[in-house]
């Protein structure tokens, strides 16, 4: 048997066996969660594979109706996949729609389409547009790990770079991006989902890759959003959100202030390595970038539709030096 779920409009992509057989695939890393191959039928989709049978089941929260304290709400892994897929489509409509209002330069930080979401009795499949390793790296696309000066590390998830030789890489390949690029481009991208599609980004990662073939184009994108969840800063406290932190394990976060909100999101900020640490002369350039497109995020929104008060990106990154302060004693 086998259902079919639709995660945004489907172009360009062929229908007619968009689930062949496994051994026909090229894979090409897998995960904690999940495998992702290139497809036989399409060379720009991937297709990202979950075992439904095996694999450990995700929990979301609500407040118990007798007692506002935080309940877990178990689900099948199918359904928090589908929901993955519909998370990373409005994250990639988000950072369009606030790249265009800042007019941002080329190459654009970028966040893969999703074209289908597919579940049989015993997997679940996604597809979404493939990226490619930038120049030099064959088969590896580059994990970005500014929170470190120096790293310089290959596993089976990519080639993860430090702020030092990041900037080595870009010197010699690519005449578009810089570091201070790059960090301007994270920013926005976190900017776009906190503020435009409402999500916490929480353990997503940034790579440089490609988006099209034997192409020298590559830019900053945002991928793996299976511990994302959803943000809703108007709902009446107190009210819970369940945080996915490793498979099958969960803590949930009692959202009793709106500044527990905004160290909410802060936290999020940090789970991905990519901001340069509070002594760092890069931490200012992504500061900036956040509360900019923050800014703009917020006044594009028709004031009778806002969710979030003017001042939010500041709070957040309040929250955020306070968390990393934290860290560094």
């Amino acid at each position: 048997m086998r259902r079919s779920r639709e995660v945004s409009p489907c172009h360009d992509v062929k229908r007619a066996k968009r689930i062949p057989d496994v051994h026909e695939w090229k894979i090409l890393g897998k995960g904690t969660h999940g495998e992702i191959f290139a497809s036989p039928d399409v060379d720009e989709v991937a297709v990202k594979r979950f075992c439904t049978r095996t694999a450990s089941r995700y929990a979301i929260c609500h407040l118990k109706s007798e007692d506002p304290e935080c309940e877990p709400v178990i689900e099948p892994i199918s359904v928090s996949t589908n929901r993955e897929a519909k998370y990373q489509e409005l994250a990639r409509s988000a950072a369009k729609h606030l790249t265009e209002i800042l007019n941002t330069s080329h190459p654009r930080p970028h966040i893969p389409k999703l074209h289908f979401f597919e579940e049989t009795e015993s997997h679940c499949f996604v597809g979404m547009q493939r990226l490619y390793p930038p120049p030099g790296k064959k088969s590896k696309l580059i994990q970005i790990n500014t929170a470190e000066k120096r790293r310089n590390e290959r596993d089976s998830q990519g080639h993860y770079m430090g702020v030092d030789e990041l900037e080595e890489y870009l010197r010699n390949a690519s005449k578009d991006l810089t570091i201070l690029k790059v960090l301007e481009d994270v920013a926005t991208l976190y900017a776009s989902m906190h503020f435009v599609a409402h999500i916490d980004a929480y353990d997503v990662e940034f790579v440089l890759a490609g988006t099209t073939p034997n192409d020298t184009y590559f830019a900053v994108c945002a991928i793996d959003f299976d511990k994302v969840q959803l943000v809703d800063p108007e709902k009446p406290t107190p009210y819970c959100i369940c945080r996915k932190i490793a498979e099958g394990r969960f803590v949930p976060h009692y959202i009793r202030i709106p500044q527990k909100m905004f160290a909410f999101l802060a936290s999020a900020i940090t789970s991905s390595g990519v901001v340069p640490r509070v002594t760092s002369p890069l931490r200012k350039k992504f500061v900036d970038a956040y509360i900019r497109a923050g800014n703009a995020a917020i006044l594009s929104t028709p004031p009778s539709q806002r969710r979030w008060t003017l001042d939010a990106p500041r709070r957040v990154i309040a929250a955020l030096d306070a968390l990393m302060d934290d860290v560094n004693l």
